[in-house]
């Protein structure tokens, strides 16, 4: 039997985690493990055949602390699939090609990455937008379903790699290979399902770059290397990927390590723990070698609301706008911390707001794109339209052009 909408729901709101509950999120929120076998650290695969992971059938989940929003996305889809019944909402697309929940990882982008002038004008021009485009990438209608808007996020994309998702891989990471898989010079991106927003972008400008890129991630495990002081749930298990995660690392030499992180809150962990967890890690990660790039991507936009559902209901989608510009807005906070983080890493910030956002307006939707599968994570789409951009920001970080 297939998954039913109010597990899929329990599943994305252990996936969105702290900024919706207020606490770091405690639960073990994993699928089955029928996965096919992660690819291997140090076998590279030919690209048209590397794997991620596919959809899963009868997911069981153990949830935890999320009450009060776990049944938002079942009663959003219910309203708003009955809206597009009535004829009230805009014209849905068939999902088609953009669908995409493959097996195997694709030759080609499904979108052309914009150059550096075409994403700023796109970007300014977002905010003016007051109707949903008639066609929009992905399609609206794959919002419709749960699952299927699971398949539009980059989390879903290197999903194979995922302890959350195969428990074995907490004491025996490896990463998913993508990018240009023959280079003997390797990026590493690590740490928490952020790290599914920057893949599908860096898998395709880093393979035009001929570097290859060695994903490692752990969805619900914050990336900065320290003891989690909590217990239950996946935390042992995170403690144990950040001990093992390092070896691997290292194993392959990487010419820069890259780090990606979701919007969190510290909880029983302090401001000063924090940010010396991300010391650690780099310093762990590059062997000390200050040769190795230090690159740190900012935190992607927070918004109050997942975004899709938002959308589906809003007439006007800059309803569902996020400004951090007011006071106390958690993503105001999250980009002062980056600055910080980076600071103490010896690592170049990226900031990404710019990619996503007017000033300090970020709209829901771009262009004709729907960047946003909930808060806060990147549709493959989006990610792949960024990816010229993303791919120079990084190689310019980390000095390697």
């Amino acid at each position: 039997s297939t998954a039913t909408p109010s597990k899929l729901t329990k599943y994305w709101f252990m996936r969105v985690g702290s900024v919706i509950t207020g606490v770091l999120p405690i639960c073990r929120c994993r699928e089955p493990t029928d996965l096919q076998s992660p690819r291997s650290s140090l076998t590279p695969k030919p690209q048209p055949t590397d794997q991620i992971s596919k959809p899963r059938a009868n997911p069981k989940f153990q949830y935890a602390r999320i009450v009060k929003h776990r049944l938002v996305f079942a009663t959003v889809f219910a309203a708003t699939s009955a809206l597009v019944a009535a004829g009230t909402t805009t014209t849905l697309e068939s999902a088609g090609a953009n669908s995409r929940p493959t097996t195997t990882l694709p030759s080609a982008p499904l979108v052309t990455a914009a150059t550096a002038s075409k994403l700023t004008s796109t970007v300014a021009a977002s905010t003016a937008i007051s109707k949903l485009p008639g066609t929009t990438v992905p399609p609206v209608s794959t919002f419709l379903s749960e699952k299927t808007t699971f398949y539009q996020s980059g989390t879903y994309y290197i999903g194979t790699c995922d302890p959350q998702e195969n428990p074995a891989l907490a004491a025996n990471p490896e990463p998913c290979l993508l990018g240009d898989q023959t280079s003997s010079r390797t990026i590493v991106l690590v740490g928490d399902s952020n790290v599914g927003n920057w893949a599908p972008g860096l898998d395709f400008g880093l393979r035009a770059a001929h570097y290859r890129l060695a994903a490692f991630f752990f969805a619900g495990c914050p990336t900065p290397d320290l003891v989690y002081p909590y217990s239950g749930g996946t935390w042992p298990d995170c403690n144990t990927w950040h001990q093992m995660v390092i070896a691997q690392i290292t194993a392959l030499h990487p010419v820069a390590v890259v780090s990606a992180s979701g919007p969190w809150n510290l909880g029983k962990v302090t401001a000063a723990q924090w940010t010396a967890g991300y010391a650690k890690l780099f310093a762990l990660a590059t062997g000390g070698n200050k040769s190795v790039g230090r690159v740190m991507l900012g935190t992607s936009p927070v918004f109050a609301q997942p975004v899709p559902a938002c959308i589906l209901r809003q007439s006007n989608p800059q309803k569902c706008a996020l400004d951090f510009s007011k006071a106390g807005n958690p993503y105001t906070s999250q980009t002062s911390r980056n600055v910080v983080e980076a600071r103490a890493a010896g690592a170049t910030l990226i900031p990404t707001s710019s990619w996503f956002c007017k000033a300090t307006v970020c709209s829901p939707v771009i262009g004709n794109f729907l960047p946003y599968t909930d808060i806060n994570h990147v549709t493959i789409a989006y990610s792949e339209y960024l990816s010229s951009v993303l791919t120079s920001a990084v190689l310019k970080a980390a000095h390697l052009s």
